[in-house]
Order: C-alpha cells, then sequence, then structure tokens
C-alpha cells in the first residue's frame, strides 16, 4: 500500500467534499432561517441526509489522513534514531 497516495487521496477528497458541503450548508442554514421553503419536505430530508453523509466523509477523510500522517512521522523519527545511534 502506497501510504503517501492513499494519504494524498483521502486530502484531496476532502477538500473537494468541503466545498460542494460550505455553500450547502449554508444555503440549507438560511433556508431554515429565513423559512424559505426551497424544497419539499421530502427533499429537505435527502438534502439534510447529503449534507450529514458528506459530514462523515470528511471526517473520516480526515481522520485517515491523520493517521497515515503519524506513521509516516514515526518513521522518520525511527530512521533520524538509528543515524543518531550510529553516529554516536
Amino acid at each position: 500500500m502506497d501510504r503517501k497516495r492513499v494519504e494524498s487521496t483521502t486530502t484531496y477528497a476532502a477538500v473537494v467534499l468541503l466545498s460542494i458541503l460550505g455553500p450547502l450548508s449554508v444555503l440549507a442554514v438560511a433556508d431554515g432561517a429565513f423559512g424559505w421553503d426551497l424544497l419539499d419536505e421530502n427533499w429537505e430530508s435527502v438534502a439534510w441526509f447529503v449534507i450529514g453523509a458528506t459530514a462523515v466523509t470528511i471526517v473520516c477523510c480526515a481522520v485517515v489522513s491523520a493517521m497515515l500522517n503519524v506513521s509516516l512521522m514515526a518513521e522518520s523519527m525511527a530512521k533520524i534514531a538509528e543515524k543518531l545511534d550510529r553516529d554516536s
């Protein structure tokens, strides 16, 4: 498994989903605050589901990215420690 590729893919996916979720969330909040009734009640439920599912996916992408970065940092620190141990 190429961890750097997985990390960059999850980061890219999170950025794309955030760029979609941002305007949709603002529109949904404005719809509720001003009572615009942009969608029928059934479609509004679907829209909230899509917003929630997108938010969960973004959190999952962020967690995967963080876990992979921690793993890469641990490997780098181990290599540095080995080098310092050999040099001393």
